[in-house]
């Protein structure tokens, strides 16, 4: 190993905690996001009856709808949530594609003793960008290709053996997991290329294609500390995650409570009231972790990536060597 994990780890945690505005940064430049997904289902579980403190006995009826009706009905509900995902998307990349390289220049020059800060560390991520944004593009791009290759394989396979039969669906089945597999791989591979690309745009100046090739070309060199390395911080990204989760659900119980209740009392007022504190103590709890962990993982691995091109003699354009901590004064 020619990386310091253990250095690495605490320079991170360090920079991260020192610099609390990176977390902002770190919601859009590599955050994990919200983790409200299943929050308010507990209270499912639970519903009350017309009468508090009796559950009632729900009968179920089948409803048949026409594929015409049911276009009339959400049609226009369907449509607008798509294009409101579709929105925020599109914000999210743009200000990831600010973000990321802001928190990538930071890491860098605060480890080399330089002070920085938001509005610093907001102008350079600004300034890369387009570069970005052709980054994120590309990659977006090799992937739908490779989605869209296994797609028309799949399809190939439907339209030969059919579905009439027991062993046309066992085959369907078989080709559908190899094609996993090779999606699987694929995307391992494509990691590999990419790993280091955001980085070295940033630490040796580089335009987009020429980033990708000194990714590839330094994880190639370097292979074994690449894959432990995001073996050792997707551990650690993966157990923070779990505590803020649980976090975020401790703090989703009053809102849970106060839902329960709602149902209870048939309360209208009630149920808004639910929902409202568990967007704000679950879903803050999740923001302010989720930039905390987004920082990290765009710290570390800048730091990481800044060790290894000095390790071969790259020149860098930001940043520059780690500031050593003075030597302890030999005894006399």
């Amino acid at each position: 190993m020619n990386l310091d994990l253990g250095q690495l780890v605490s320079r991170s945690f360090a920079i991260c905690w020192s610099r609390k505005w990176l977390w902002l940064l770190g919601v859009f430049g590599g955050g994990q996001g919200f983790l409200l997904g299943g929050l308010i289902r507990p209270a499912i579980y639970a519903l009350p009856g017309r009468r508090a403190g009796n559950f009632a006995t729900v009968r179920v009826v089948p409803v048949t709808i026409s594929t015409q009706d049911f276009w009339a009905r959400y049609g226009g509900l369907i449509v607008g949530a798509a294009i409101a995902l579709v929105v925020i998307w599109l914000i999210s990349t743009a200000i990831y594609c600010i973000a990321a390289p802001g928190v990538i220049w930071s890491a860098v020059t605060d480890d080399a003793g330089q002070a920085v800060g938001l509005r610093d560390a907001w102008r350079q991520g600004r300034a890369r960008f387009t570069l970005f944004l052709g980054l994120y593009a590309i990659r977006l791009l090799l992937t739908a290709i490779l989605l869209a290759l296994l797609a028309l394989v799949m399809l190939g396979v439907i339209a030969i053996v059919g579905v009439h039969n027991a062993g046309a669906i066992v085959t369907i089945v078989l080709v559908g997991v190899a094609a996993l597999l090779v999606y699987f791989i694929c995307s391992i591979l494509l990691s590999l290329v990419f790993v280091w690309s955001e980085r070295v745009l940033v630490l040796l100046n580089l335009g987009v294609v020429d980033a990708i090739r000194a990714s590839w070309w330094l994880a190639r060199k370097n292979l074994g500390d690449t894959i432990v390395f995001a073996i050792v911080f997707g551990a650690i990204v993966f157990g923070i995650s779990l505590a803020y989760g649980v976090i975020a659900a401790i703090f989703s119980v009053p809102g849970i409570i106060v839902i329960s209740l709602a149902w209870a009392s048939q309360s209208t007022a009630l149920l808004a009231l639910g929902v409202v504190m568990i967007l704000l103590l679950a879903g803050g709890a999740s923001v302010v972790a989720g930039g905390f962990v987004g920082s990290f993982i765009q710290v570390g691995y800048a730091l990481a990536c800044r060790d290894l091109c000095l390790r071969h003699g790259l020149k860098l354009a930001v940043g520059g060597p780690p500031v050593q901590s003075p030597a302890a004064p030999a005894p006399a």
